[in-house]
């Protein structure tokens, strides 16, 4: 009994709606498109094309500010309220069901790939301890494993850990939070347990939990001030250039993108794009195995010919298309008939 009033969770939110939003979904499809098109370059970028250098640069100011804000709003806008301890471990329980065993399973394949290969095709960020330590260095520091692009995955279980418990903290209240990400945003978090990303991203997750608090009031502003909104954003991209410290313009642009573009999938054009919702639903599948992908056509293409000059111009959209396409077909044609594997990644 004083256990459950320790740690009672009756005052936290019950904002969980069954109601399923496109327009989410669509987002998540156009920030995997930004992802995968972030991971082309994953080590020395093609001589020759500095304006692709100059396009992930900007890219990568906002596409996972915008993933990390989506992934809060999904968050928050299916969260049912936990009224003890006990309801707390059932739901990190569950989250840890979902996505460690498809951290594990596909950082283990993308070490044991890259160490496989690595004698005989170029590989990005090679393993350079053997296969014990890195899987050490996947579960301790991801950011600077192997399979780096995996630590989203790592950084949204930490989320699921500990944002229910600091809106039990703040009795259901968002804003506290947002408050706290923010002044985590202008902290340097150590790599170990990919702190760094955890101190970096809150503000953006808690955001989009905020958003999601708001509904239907925070649609309506989006649709009114669409416009504006994607103004503002290009706007803010140049700071990007200027005398601005990189960790505050990327803070910026980041939180501006985020109306932006949400409102962007939510106009009349773009909500006929039915490929962009379906590009959502695989988004999971998609990030769990693009760099998988990508590094494979990457790796065959360069054994026959450079990438760099011209070349970059038609080898580029092919390691595209490899790197999106590719974990569609294998998750919609083959982890169909491979249950576990089905289930890890939806």
């Amino acid at each position: 009994m004083f256990q459950q009033q320790m740690f009672s969770f009756s005052r936290m939110p019950r904002v969980h709606r069954g109601e399923r939003l496109t327009d989410i979904d669509r987002a998540k499809g156009l920030a995997i498109f930004l992802v995968v098109l972030g991971h082309i370059v994953a080590g020395d970028p093609p001589k020759g094309n500095a304006w692709f250098e100059e396009l992930v640069r900007i890219v990568y100011s906002f596409h996972m500010p915008f993933f990390m804000y989506l992934s809060g709003f999904v968050m928050f806008y299916t969260f049912k309220a936990m009224d003890n301890a006990a309801g707390y471990f059932t739901y990190v329980q569950k989250k840890a069901f979902r996505i460690a065993p498809a951290f594990i399973l596909f950082g283990i394949v993308i070490l044991l790939g890259k160490m496989l290969v690595a004698p005989v095709m170029h590989v990005d960020n090679q393993p350079e301890a053997g296969f014990v330590q890195g899987i050490v260095d996947i579960l301790l520091v991801p950011g600077q494993s192997a399979a780096k692009g995996l630590w989203f995955v790592y950084v949204l279980f930490e989320f699921y850990l500990v944002v229910p418990l600091l809106l039990f903290v703040f009795g259901g209240r968002v804003w506290p939070i947002v408050l706290v990400g923010l002044g985590l945003a202008f902290v340097s978090g150590p790599p170990v347990l990919m702190l760094e990303g955890a101190f970096e991203y809150l503000i953006y997750f808690s955001v989009g939990m905020l958003s999601a608090s708001s509904l239907p009031r925070y649609h309506i502003v989006l649709d009114r001030f669409c416009v504006l909104f994607f103004l503002a954003f290009l706007a803010s991209l140049p700071l990007l250039y200027s005398q601005v410290p990189y960790p505050t313009a990327k803070l910026l642009i980041g939180l501006l993108s985020i109306p932006a573009l949400h409102g962007l999938v939510r106009t009349a054009m773009l909500s006929r794009w039915e490929f962009l919702a379906v590009w959502g639903l695989f988004s999971f599948a998609i990030y769990l195995m693009n760099t998988i992908a990508i590094g494979l056509a990457k790796g065959i293409a360069l054994k026959f010919v450079s990438w760099d000059g011209a070349n970059f111009l038609w080898i580029a959209p092919l390691i595209f298309v490899a790197g999106f396409v590719g974990p569609i077909i294998v998750k919609k044609y083959i982890f169909v008939y491979i249950k576990p594997l089905d289930r890890i990644t939806d």
